[in-house]
């Protein structure tokens, strides 16, 4: 299942996008190394280290 961008940026509020809001995405992953195409990866802050 994939989502546009701008259809996962609505569900978190103060999200604003600037371009890109017709980008498909596959996954959500917070580890780079998961990362791939289609994929958009979030940093979250102090998971391991800031």
């Amino acid at each position: 299942m994939t989502l546009k961008l701008a259809e996962l940026a609505a569900g978190v509020p103060g999200a604003v996008l600037r371009a890109g809001s017709g980008y498909e995405v596959r996954q959500v992953v917070y580890d780079s190394r998961q990362a791939g195409a289609g994929d958009l990866f979030v940093a979250v802050r102090g998971l391991r280290v800031d």
